[in-house]
């Protein structure tokens, strides 16, 4: 770069960084769809909270975007998130799965919750998540003897 070239290098270099930033900031600000808080509890039929295992949203419009977790905690309440916790749920419709806290399940450990809400083709419960903060009260049931 000459002597001569400076005054312009000088004028154009914050230019071009300002876009650049601006560029940066509108792609992770407005990224697709926006993410809002879902929390919620797990209960059984007859009121009683499930203890342990997790929620699960699986979408339903874009079956590629990442399914949303949360942890049952032992008062049947639950937090998801997408990614890390704390990061919210993309807005969209969602199909909900509960999941027990384990899989190894025989005649002195019965599973605690229906299988059946364990997929999400067959739990029968689907939730949309809107703008602001979103509450889901999810009732399962136990397997039948």
């Amino acid at each position: 770069m000459t002597l001569a070239n400076w005054p312009y290098a000088y004028r154009t270099w914050p230019r071009a960084c300002g876009w650049l930033l601006g560029l940066c900031l509108l792609l992770s600000g407005c990224g697709p769809g926006n993410m809002s808080p879902v929390a919620g509890t797990v209960k059984y039929d007859d009121g009683s909270p499930v203890i342990g295992g997790e929620v699960s949203l699986h979408p339903i419009d874009d079956p590629q975007l990442p399914s949303p977790v949360g942890y049952i905690q032992p008062d049947g309440s639950f937090k998801l998130f997408t990614r890390k916790p704390g990061d919210g749920v993309r807005q969209g419709k969602y199909k909900v799965v509960v999941a027990p806290p384990t899989d190894d399940y025989g005649p002195k450990n019965p599973r605690p919750i229906d299988p059946k809400f364990s997929d999400p083709n067959t739990s029968g419960i689907q939730f949309e998540v809107q703008p602001g903060d979103n509450v889901l009260t999810i009732s399962v049931t136990r397997p039948k003897k």
